[in-house]
């Protein structure tokens, strides 16, 4: 697996970690995040397993289904609980806030 992935809106790299600490959402119902790029804050929605995350894109056939573009290996990584917090070794990762404006 990669290390790095290219946003794909600004085309910079990143890491899975730096991804995974830019959480601002996750839905239940999907067991899906979305993130933001740590570079230009477009909207990545990803998945995420123990020591990995996916990345990819939602679509609509009949009913919603994820397409994986991408796995980052991100050694320590999991979702703690229901409500999707991520946990990166023994430290919990805060969800993440755009600034305003």
């Amino acid at each position: 697996m990669p290390a790095a992935f290219d946003c794909p809106f600004c085309k910079r790299s990143f890491t899975g970690a730096d991804l995974a600490r830019r959480v601002e959402s996750y839905a239940p119902s999907s067991g899906l995040h979305l993130c933001a790029c740590p570079h230009c804050a477009a909207s990545i929605e990803c998945r995420v397993r123990r020591d990995e995350i996916e990345v990819g894109y939602t679509y609509w056939a009949g009913s919603l289904h994820f397409e994986g573009v991408e796995t980052l290996t991100v050694r320590g990584l999991r979702v703690a609980d229901a409500a999707g917090t991520l946990w990166l070794g023994d430290q919990p990762l805060p969800w993440w806030s755009r600034p305003p404006g």
